[in-house]
Order: C-alpha cells, then structure tokens, then sequence
C-alpha cells in the first residue's frame, strides 16, 4: 500500500487571447499547485519550499506574487501528520482542503473560510487524487487510488461508494470504481473527475490500458490514448468528448459549454478549450507542460500552473474584460 501511495503522489506531480501573465517564485525548490479562483477575486494555492510540507498562499491575478494564508503550524489541528494536497472549492465563501492524515491512511476534507477565519469539517475519507464536489457538501466525484492504478467514484455526504454498472469508452468496458488487485487485467485508468453545471461527470479514460495495469513507471501513462468522457444523469454510458494528447487535469466552464484541459505530457502539453456539445477543440498554450485549471467565476479568465513553478493567468478566447 505505502509503495502505491509513492507511486500515485509522483503521478499526481507529473492535474489565450493575448499572452499569459506570467507570476513566477524565484525561490530555488519551491513549486506551486492546485489553484482554486474563488468569488472573492483570490486566487488559492499551495506553495511548498524543498519538500518541507506545503501551505496555503493565495494572490489576485492584477498583483505580481502572493501572500501566505496558512502556515505549517496552522494546519496541524487538521489531523494527525496533516500534509495539505490539494484544494478544491467547498462553497463560494470557503476553499475546501484536502490535508492526507496518519502517514497516507486517510484524508480529511475541510472546508477554510478565510472571513472568519475558521475550518469546517467535510468528510474523512481513504486517500484521495481529488475531487469534484458540489457547493456546500462533500457530494460529488472523487478520484481513488487503487492497487490497479486510478478510479472514479461517487461520494455523497461525505461517504465514498461505488458505480455498480460497467462503462463502455471506444469499444472497451470496464468499471469506472477499479477493481481488487486481482483484478487490475480488466479495468482502465480513470482520473481528474469534473463537475459541470448540471452535476454531469466529466473524466478522462485511457480505454487502452486495460490489460496494462498497473504500471510502475508514471511516464507509461504519457503513452495511452486518452478520452475525454461526459457521464450525465439521463444517460446509461459515457458519452466521448473528444481525445486529448496526453494526461490532463480538467475543469468544466460555469455555463457548462466547454472544458479547459491542462496537458502536462513532455511535447504535447498546453491548454486546450473543448466544446461539450462537438468535441471541438482548440489549443489556447502550446508547448508548456500545464496542471491544475481554474476558471474565475465570470467564465472569462484562467489560471493553471506551468511546469509546477508558475502560476500564468490569460482571457478566454471571445471572453470580454
């Protein structure tokens, strides 16, 4: 178990019009991610300097570097061990954290308000590689790492199940929750769940895994063909979207007409905009190894984090200021 945990957080480092701003920390050895744009006008991340635990930092993107929010020593309370390993938005006043406990055993979901400032306990789960909740409880899809690699499944109420049916993508099916480790030839690799408007599911799936798992080098992954997949309510399959160049996080617009993916696989990474309705895509950034999409709650601006040092902000194309 401790070895697939190693395995699944160095997987997890490997989530315009006019050109991006680019906010850069000169500090040697500090890397950034996960940022969340709230209602408030912040941007909320995590910054870490030379692996010494990460905390939380937030900047707007009209000012040129951060200001730190919460220190180790503030996050302690959290749980026994808390590290801090990403963040999500828990409602449009709270950042939603997610800090592994008790050496990986399990993870603790809490919601920050930085009015108060104050943390309300979510939900206590097994570790997770995200999430993507609906406002106000911890309701939604998370990611999960598995002894076959990584899988989706639904949580309500702060309780993780399961999806009982199998899944079909490009001919192949399997089941989206993964499977025991005797099981790893059957299923494919699923990851960055995303939540659209309407509470539709989108994730990505690589059907062509199936019966390569698990893989013990992360740059296997950069290797499949990778779907983007929608699974709304009214349907009984997952629709495909479109294919992507490699791994990417994702993050659905508000009005639910387009996905932001941001690609980290070396020679293809970059943002990509994705129509929801044609599979549309249009590449935004080239060429830079991109993680972790916001998008600013008026649908007309962007963050992502650029090689795990830089936060860059950009316009939407046809987005107006």
């Amino acid at each position: 178990m401790v070895t697939l945990l190693v395995l699944f957080l160095a997987l997890l480092l490997v989530a315009g019009c006019g050109p991006p701003r680019d906010f850069t920390d000169s500090i040697a050895g500090v890397t950034v991610s996960h940022p969340v744009w709230m209602p408030d006008g912040w941007v909320y991340y995590l910054r870490e300097v030379s692996s010494e635990g990460a905390e939380l930092w937030r900047e707007r993107d009209t000012q040129d570097g951060g200001e730190r929010v919460l220190a180790r020593e503030h996050v302690k309370a959290l749980c026994d061990g808390a590290q801090l390993r990403f963040l999500f938005r828990a409602t449009d006043q709270e950042v939603g954290i997610a800090a592994e406990c008790a050496g990986g055993t399990r993870m603790e979901l809490t919601a920050y308000s930085p009015r108060r400032p104050s943390f309300r306990p979510m939900a206590s789960t097994s570790f997770l590689g995200g999430v993507a909740l609906a406002a106000g409880d911890a309701t939604g899809y998370v990611e999960l790492p598995t002894a076959c690699g990584s899988a989706i499944r639904p949580i309500r109420d702060g309780v993780v199940g399961k999806f009982t049916n199998p899944i079909t993508v490009a001919g192949r099916s399997w089941k989206l929750s993964g499977a025991g480790p005797s099981d790893c030839a059957s299923v494919a690799w699923a990851r960055s769940p995303a939540l659209g408007p309407d509470g539709g599911l989108y994730f990505q799936a690589a059907p062509d895994s199936i019966g390569k798992l698990p893989v013990t080098d992360p740059d296997a992954l950069d290797e499949f063909q990778w779907c983007l997949c929608a699974l709304d309510r009214t349907r009984a399959a997952p629709r495909v979207v479109s294919t992507l160049g490699g791994v990417a996080d994702l993050v659905v617009s508000p009005d639910g007409r387009f996905v932001i993916a941001a690609v980290s696989t070396p020679g293809v990474g970059g943002i990509w905009m994705v129509d929801t309705a044609t599979g549309g895509k249009e590449a935004v950034v080239k060429g830079r190894q991109a993680y972790d999409p916001s998008i600013s709650p008026d649908g007309h601006r962007y963050v992502y984090v650029e090689n795990l040092r830089h936060l860059r902000f950009a316009s939407l194309p046809g987005a107006t200021s």
